[in-house]
């Protein structure tokens, strides 16, 4: 969580920040902002979140509520790259068509053509962004402090 933090403050995103999983319930402090983990279970009403959904190895449980309830309370949703093909299994089709993410950011390399054919069909953004020097989830990064910064993108206002 501190590399994360690193990254973080390295991009100047010094706005609200939290993290699901481990330190759920816990306080995170960023130099800026101090928030409960409450969110997590409770309907946000003063935040404006960011979900990134990345590609991990391993299996994850997109299909767990904390999922849903974290998505349906998301001012943005990005998925890395992959991520994409992972939310696009996992959801039936139902919840495959109303769970579009606003954005599918990386260097392009995970992600399926079938699962990018979809997601352009339903008028997802996908943006490449060829940088070899860095992750997917660092140009997710990037591209939210543009937005934060007003450098605007696909789902601004």
């Amino acid at each position: 969580m501190r590399a994360l933090l690193r990254t973080c403050s390295r991009l100047g995103l010094t706005r609200t920040f939290a993290l699901a999983g481990s330190n759920a319930g816990r306080h995170i402090h960023t130099g800026t902002h101090l928030h409960s983990m409450a969110f997590l279970s409770s309907p946000c009403t003063s935040l404006h979140l960011a979900l990134v959904l990345l590609n991990i190895d391993g299996a994850s449980d997109l299909a767990h509520p904390t999922l849903s309830h974290l998505w349906s309370n998301a001012a943005v949703r990005l998925c890395a790259d992959g991520a994409a093909n992972r939310l696009h299994d996992a959801l039936d089709e139902r919840s495959r068509n109303t769970m579009l993410p606003d954005l599918i950011r990386g260097d392009l390399d995970s992600l399926r053509d079938d699962v990018a054919e979809f997601y352009q069909r339903s008028g997802v953004v996908i943006e490449h962004e060829p940088d070899q020097d860095t992750h997917d989830f660092e140009k997710c990064l990037k591209w939210l402090q543009s937005r934060q910064t007003g450098g605007g993108g696909p789902a601004s206002g």
